[in-house]
């Protein structure tokens, strides 16, 4: 399988896990959520892993392996996540979200020409742009061409700020695990990542914990927050150290971010949502960019 194949059905997994998300984030701290998450997928590895004897290979892998795995992990799912959500608090999710899928592949990018020394060719680099233009239309689908973002009150800096704090964490998480992960095998790559990740995390939810046991939220959400840890991180997990490895931190990270349009399918099969012009406009162009990256 190839790498742009498999950061593709990773996005597809993230937006399925994405619409079983939009629920539960009002039950769940967004720390105790992600690491429900992990969680779900480290014993999902785990088991493969005991049925498979992988656990004998964990001896021999190097500890700078296991921290950077580890670390960009936590960096892209405790920090950048959360420091995404408290962005929310200050900047409307219409403009956080695009800003942060369009910009995140290009801060890769450039971390990975100085720490990979990834590149790409002008062809591919056409069809990444245009990518990168389609979800910003799927994410304005209506209203004027253009945006445009206020930064005159301390509250809209505030948020900015914060935004690019996050999408920094997110460029900087993906180029750590292709570091850390090189050379592993996947169940055992993912295993360590998500393992350590659900130990760093710990510490980090003994609070939100508490707040959960008082509250009304049940076992349903949370075998719901596991079914998505499981979709997201577990087999999502396995093609998206597959992309890395194929393909490098740049295009996966550009080819996993079209997830909101797997969502605009979702929402106009399922929710019956409605298609305007700079969507679907926005929907070809993606189309159009994946297919110069398949190409070229």
């Amino acid at each position: 399988m190839s790498g742009e194949l498999a950061a593709l059905i990773t996005a597809i997994l993230w937006a399925i896990a994405g619409t079983m998300l939009k629920p539960l984030s009002a039950r769940f701290h967004p720390l105790v959520l992600n690491q429900i998450r992990c969680l779900a997928a480290a014993l999902l590895f785990a088991v493969f892993l005991t049925v498979n004897g992988g656990f004998t290979l964990l001896n021999l892998v190097p500890l700078r392996s296991v921290i950077m795995a580890i670390a960009g992990t936590f960096i892209g799912i405790g920090v950048g996540e959360s420091l995404f959500i408290l962005s929310l608090r200050y900047i409307d999710i219409s403009r956080a979200y695009p800003i942060s899928s369009c910009t995140y592949p290009l801060i890769t990018a450039i971390i990975s020409y100085f720490a990979l020394n990834e590149r790409l060719s002008v062809i591919a680099l056409i069809g990444v742009l245009l990518v990168l233009a389609g979800i910003y239309f799927v994410a304005f689908p209506s209203g004027p061409l253009l945006v445009r973002i206020s930064v005159h009150s301390p509250k809209e800096r505030r948020g900015l700020f914060l935004l690019l704090l996050t999408i920094i964490a997110w460029g900087v998480s993906v180029v750590l695990i292709k570091m850390g992960t090189e050379g592993l095998e996947m169940p055992l790559a993912n295993f360590i990542r998500f393992g350590g990740t659900v130990v760093l995390l710990t510490p980090l939810t003994v609070v939100p914990w508490r707040r959960f046991r008082q509250s009304n939220s049940g076992y349903r959400n949370l075998g719901m927050a596991t079914l998505s840890g499981i979709l997201s991180f577990g087999i999502g997990g396995v093609f998206f150290l597959l992309a890395l490895k194929e393909s490098g931190a740049v295009m996966t990270s550009v080819l996993s971010s079209t997830s909101p349009l797997f969502l605009v399918a979702l929402a106009v099969l399922f929710l019956k949502e409605k298609v305007t012009l700079k969507l679907a406009l926005g929907v070809i162009m993606s189309v159009m960019g994946i297919s110069l990256v398949f190409i070229f």
